[in-house]
């Protein structure tokens, strides 16, 4: 489809596809995203595209069986930066339960994921807080607030030089890790 013909909705079901895929979305919550039913036709179109997806990016596939495998033989996963979160199979009597260890396998490849990604903002967190010390701009530049992946800076304008503190900070925000993309 040609960028100018994208709906609002063809984007949000893309997205929704995009995310809800990899982490382990079923086949009938697919079916329903798609085509608003959970109809054997439906779960059967939803399996197609399922499965086209992962044709097209068998990386990512192995990727999540990996870590699906990970989590279900150690009972964690854990970040680049190694930080861990640990899954329980049991219920409260000590009994395996399928319902509970399909929601740690799908929760599992989210865990690595966004896990990673809070690090990488932690990182650049510390990194604008490093040059606010070592720059001696306590009190001119301000780290106010963190929402998501973003930082929310007061900057003394009279004081500073916008177009400097913009790509200085930046710059701390984008760094290389070995076996990533930038």
């Amino acid at each position: 489809v040609p960028y100018a013909s994208v709906t609002p909705k063809m984007r949000s079901d893309a997205k929704s596809f995009n995310f809800g895929i990899p982490y382990g979305m079923g086949l009938k919550s697919l079916a329903i995203l798609l085509t608003g039913n959970s109809k054997p036709s439906s779960v059967d179109e939803a399996k197609e595209k399922y499965e086209l997806y992962f044709k097209t990016q068998p990386k990512t596939r192995k990727f999540f069986d990996q870590v699906k495998e990970m989590a279900q033989v150690n009972k964690f996963t854990r970040t680049f930066w190694n930080r861990y979160r640990y899954y329980s199979f049991t219920d409260a009597e000590g009994n395996e339960n399928n319902a509970r260890k399909a929601a740690a396998l799908r929760q599992a490849g989210n865990a690595v994921i966004q896990g990673t990604a809070a690090d990488l903002f932690k990182i650049s967190v510390a990194r604008n807080f490093m040059y606010i010390r070592e720059n001696h701009l306590l009190g001119e530049l301000l780290i106010i607030n963190m929402i998501h992946d973003e930082q929310l800076f007061e900057v003394d304008a009279q004081r500073l030089n916008m177009q400097r503190i913009l790509a200085d900070v930046g710059r701390n925000m984008q760094f290389k890790v070995n076996g990533f993309p930038p």
